[in-house]
């Protein structure tokens, strides 16, 4: 996920997910992001492709802003 600049909360969302699923045991991160629902796949691609903000509520619940 590094290469790509995804910001530290999406990285870390992703990172729980992934933790929770899988008992901790981590994957190929084409693997990772082959399998990630298309809510968070279309936000990574957001966010490696536009200048953007990402807002996180303290519930989980996060808004990309493309500017």
């Amino acid at each position: 996920m590094s290469f790509r600049k995804l910001p530290p909360e999406l990285k870390q969302r992703i990172t729980t997910y992934y933790e929770h699923r899988f008992g901790g045991k981590m994957f190929d991160e084409q693997v990772i992001l082959s399998e990630l629902s298309d809510t968070l796949r279309n936000v990574c691609t957001v966010v490696t492709t536009q200048s953007f903000q990402v807002f996180i509520t303290k519930n989980g619940i996060f808004t990309v802003v493309v500017h």
